[in-house]
């Protein structure tokens, strides 16, 4: 019986001290890569799937979260972990795949050899009526604004305003 005990409660202690709390969660959150939504389906919103899930579940878009800005072509090959559609050509690589009627597509814009911007594309029902698509790019976090107080603009002492 302590044989059995023993390896579940190693399992427990592992999963249970991965799990970040809230906080730690919103720190890193900010710090990392994200997809935003720049073309949806329907006006300004995705409505078959959101970034969330998109982030969790596409290995392609996952890829595309690894590439910095300022990476070369060589780089942004290993990074993305998948084959391009064709050889670095135009300051463009591309990654398509297409799985019944649903279709992705993943892009990396490069400026003098650097990755500049990354997208990522997916459709429902491609090339059909009914299709549906939305488009994400990759956004990098923005640096805290330092604060400005008064007392910061205030001249120093003896100084000439």
């Amino acid at each position: 019986m302590k044989t059995a005990i023993l390896p579940i409660l190693a399992i427990a202690l592992v999963v249970f001290s991965n799990r970040e709390t809230p906080a730690q969660q919103v720190e890193t959150s900010s710090d990392r890569s994200f997809l935003a939504l720049v073309e949806g389906d329907d006006g300004d919103r995705c409505s078959f799937i959101s970034a969330d899930v998109l982030e969790r579940s596409a290995d392609i878009a996952q890829g595309l979260l690894f590439v910095r800005s300022g990476d070369s072509p060589d780089q942004v090959k290993y990074k993305m972990r998948f084959v391009p559609d064709g050889a670095y050509a135009n300051d463009v690589l591309q990654w398509t795949a297409i799985a019944g009627k649903n279709y992705t597509r993943a892009d990396v814009n490069f400026d003098k050899n650097r990755a500049a911007t990354r997208s990522f594309t997916m459709a429902v029902n491609y090339q059909q009526p009914e299709q549906k698509q939305c488009r994400w790019e990759v956004r990098e976090p923005q640096p805290a604004a330092a604060q400005t107080t008064e007392q910061d603009l205030a001249p120093a002492p003896g100084s000439n305003p």
